[in-house]
């Protein structure tokens, strides 16, 4: 196995890493926007 490639393959991993956090926080923000305009929704009605 060549150096290079190990240190492409470590930061892959930490990109990867990155990029399920980020995931998560969207997830989560999307569903408390969903959640508010639920409630929107219903104090409409």
């Amino acid at each position: 196995m060549v150096k290079g490639s190990n240190k492409a393959a470590d930061r892959l991993a930490k990109l990867e890493e990155q990029r399920a956090r980020i995931n998560a926080e969207i997830q989560r923000v999307r569903a408390r926007e969903q959640q508010q305009e639920r409630k929107n929704e219903t104090r409409r009605k």
